[in-house]
Formats: structure tokens, sequence, C-alpha cells
């Protein structure tokens, strides 16, 4: 039976009307979870079984939360539905969450650990901007698209590995990690997005698989730790300032392959 129309049970609808009688606003089949009010006081909510969805900007700038626990009947997520919860340490997507909006975790300073959800698609855009607590992040190999500004301003994170199942990294997706060492990109991505690791000054080790055929503009602009990076032959297109201000770009053999003149060792 699809959950959304099954009825909910007695022991359900009691809860949620305990909650109801503290502020907290649920829709007219009490299925999805409207606001929860920032002055509430609780340093921790667990959000009622049979919920199936959770409104666009419900939790915006709830900052005393530190704990929320989502059960496994939530489904969908809206856009900023948990941003501006600086003090949210630690989040756990059911793996029942198959939609997630756009910045749903932006400027969630203090978020350290998130686990995402086996059934979820993509990482959406912006969904964990400005989260510089987070220090890794485990992607799993359900995701396809790694969304523009996915996880922009991430100061913390000093090494991600995006999985196989990942075809396509957007623009700004790691934009400003400025603690980002290390990352492998599979053959499974076709194209390296607008800005994608922009800025990020830390970062000395990029390994890059064939199979990925595009660079775009500005994509590695300003990693300035960036001496040395293979270029796989499956790659076509590089933009002229796609590694603008790194050391790799200054190179002989680098200035080669931008003007089509690729060497037998791509190595520089």
């Amino acid at each position: 039976m699809n959950d959304d129309k099954a009825e909910l049970s007695a022991v359900q609808l009691a809860r949620i009307a305990m909650d109801e009688a503290r502020g907290i606003r649920f829709s007219r089949d009490k299925r999805m979870l409207t606001r929860y009010p920032a002055a509430l006081p609780d340093r921790s909510y667990d959000i009622p079984p049979g919920v199936t969805a959770i409104r666009a900007m419900a939790f915006d700038r709830c900052g005393k939360l530190e704990r929320l626990r989502i059960p496994d009947s939530v489904k969908r997520i809206g856009n900023f539905a948990f941003s501006e919860c600086t003090k949210l340490t630690e989040i756990d997507l059911p793996d029942s969450v198959t939609a997630v909006g756009e910045y749903v975790f932006c400027n969630c300073t203090a978020l350290k650990k998130v686990r995402f959800s086996r059934a979820l698609k993509k990482i959406g855009i912006g969904m964990l901007t400005v989260c510089r607590a987070l220090k890794s992040v485990e992607i799993p190999d359900c995701v396809t698209k790694i969304d523009a500004e996915g996880f922009r301003d991430c100061s913390a994170l000093t090494e991600v590995e995006i999985p196989g199942s990942v075809t396509e990294i957007g623009a700004l997706a790691f934009q400003r990690c400025r603690a980002l060492k290390k990352v492998t990109i599979p053959g499974s991505v076709t194209e390296i997005g607008f800005g994608a690791f922009a800025d990020c000054p830390k970062l000395a080790e990029v390994r890059i698989a064939d199979g990925v055929k595009k660079i775009d503009r500005l994509a590695f602009e300003g990693c300035v730790r960036l001496a040395k990076i293979h270029i796989p032959e499956s790659v076509t297109e590089i933009a002229d300032d796609a590694f603008r201000g790194c050391p790799c770009a200054e190179a002989p053999e680098f200035q080669r392959l931008l003007t089509g003149k690729l060497p037998q060792n791509k190595t520089t």
C-alpha cells in the first residue's frame, strides 16, 4: 500500500496532536510537517512517524536544534528545509528519502556527519553549502549527479571520493573547499563543470580517470598547490582557463595540450 494513502494510526495521530499543541504545524492530512517554530527551546526533535514530507523552510533558522531524527516514512524534503540550523551536528537521511530540494542543509555550520539515503539519485543544488564543520563525506553509489554548489564552502572537507555512479559534477560543486587535498574523479563523469573545484588552495592531488570528456571553464582555478595532473586520452575539450592560477598550467607540456598538441606522456 502507498504510505501516503495509508491511514495514520491512533498513536501517530496522538503524537502529532501533542506536537501541534506546542506550535509545530502539519498539513491538514498530517502527512507533511510544514513548520517547526524556531523559538522552541528543545535541543533535539524526533519527527513523528507517518510524516512523509518536510515542507520547504520547515526548520529554517532553528538555531537551537542539535539533533534531529527523520523517520523512515519521510520521502520528500523541500528547499531550505533545514537551512541555518547552526547547531545541528549530525543528520541521517533514511533510505525512504528519494527527493531532496535545493539548499536543504545550507549554512548548517556545525554539521559534522551526514549519512545519505541509498535511494537518493543526486546531491541537490547547494545541498551542503557552507557546512564548515564537515570533514569527510561518503557519497553512496546510487548518486548519479552532484549538482551545482552541492558542497561549496565546506571549508573543513579534506578528501572526497566520487563513486563510479556519478556522471555529472555541476558548477561550483566543491568551490572554496579550502582544506580539500585530494579528489578522485571516475571515468563515469563526462564533464567537470564550471568552477567545480575552484579556489581549493590545498588541493594537490587530482586523479581523473579515462572516460572524462570535458573540463569546463575555471574548473580548477586558484588551486595553487596543483603542480601535477594527469589528463587522460578521453578528454577532448579543456577550457583555456580551466587551470588558471595552477602551477601545472605553466608547464610547456600542458600548454601544448591546451592547443591540441597532446604529448605522448600527458603528466605535467
